[in-house]
């Protein structure tokens, strides 16, 4: 019984390592003709002359800043409609390294301070395009941290929570005039959002640490603050290094490297690890073996 029972169990795993790895090479292949697709994502789709012209706006006004603190993908970032991403604000294809961002509301004014809600949505699916290049890094982050309020956004998953870290940090660092509350000092505020999705200040930190903000004083508080709240640095060293590592010598980030298959395994094994359902846990366990070679094939 025993004997009938790990044959079983041996060749589950057998043939999940044959065929998954397989299945993975496809998405890529596929997700790489998709972009090629003119009729998905050529601006010429966007019919809606509104839509097209909340794109322009977005394309003019939006901060250049966000290339200094969060790389974009290897094929770059595309505004198509909503429809061609599944109805969602944004999307990043993990295995092309490519973000989508659907036009319609990229502009719209949060506040008066002239911040876009796309800024948010493009640092959010930039945090997805760096847990996807530095899973490790990520999981062992994201195990020192406390869960999310349940609810929120960033509780639907660990890959969520890790994103919404570095969109809040932005909407603190750069935002900071037309977020802040008139009856809530930045740093009450701050603790809040600390609160809520744990982890955020760390992003401010490494944020506060390469902007300078107009308001000197206020930047130096809420770094203090922002450094109080996130505790022990050592956890995010191996964060900041990796981001800085990207840094090219005008201050903005060259884009990640084109991903592998053997990234690609990597990437997917460490998603369903951190997502942490049961599974999630099942499948990532039943593929180790090819994350194993994954990750002698291509270590970094």
């Amino acid at each position: 019984m025993v004997r009938s029972l790990a044959a079983r169990l041996g060749r589950v795993v057998l043939w999940t390592n044959l065929t998954l790895p397989f299945v993975f090479l496809g998405r890529e292949t596929y997700a790489k003709a998709k972009l090629e697709r003119s009729d998905l994502f050529h601006p010429a789709v966007i019919a809606s002359d509104s839509v097209r012209e909340d794109a322009r706006r977005y394309a003019i006004h939006r901060r250049g800043l966000i290339d200094s603190l969060l790389p974009d993908g290897h094929a770059g970032t595309v505004v198509t409609h909503a429809d061609a991403i599944g109805g969602m604000a944004g999307v990043a294809w993990m295995d092309l390294s490519a973000i989508g961002l659907a036009a319609g509301y990229l502009s719209e004014r949060i506040g008066s301070g002239g911040g876009m809600l796309g800024e948010l949505v493009e640092m959010h699916e930039r945090g997805h395009l760096f847990h996807s290049n530095h899973p490790e890094l990520v999981r062992d982050l994201m195990e020192r941290l406390p869960p999310p309020v349940p609810g929120s956004y960033a509780a639907t998953s660990g890959t969520e929570h890790f994103a919404e870290m570095t969109s809040e940090a932005y909407r603190f660092v750069v935002m900071n005039d037309e977020f802040f509350s008139p009856v809530k000092l930045p740093d009450a505020q701050l603790m809040d959002a600390e609160r809520e999705t744990p982890g955020t200040a760390g992003f401010v930190v490494y944020m506060l640490e390469r902007f300078e903000a107009e308001d000197a004083e206020q930047q130096r508080r809420l770094l203090g603050t922002a450094r109080i709240l996130r505790g022990d640095p050592r956890p995010w060293e191996p964060i900041y290094a990796a981001l800085d590592a990207q840094r090219k010598d005008d201050g903005t980030l060259r884009r990640w490297p084109k991903p592998s298959w053997a990234s690609t395994m990597r990437d997917v094994h460490g998603h369903l690890m951190l997502d942490g359902g049961i599974w999630s846990l099942t499948v990532a366990y039943l593929v180790w073996p090819s994350t194993l070679i994954a990750r002698l094939v291509s270590p970094i």
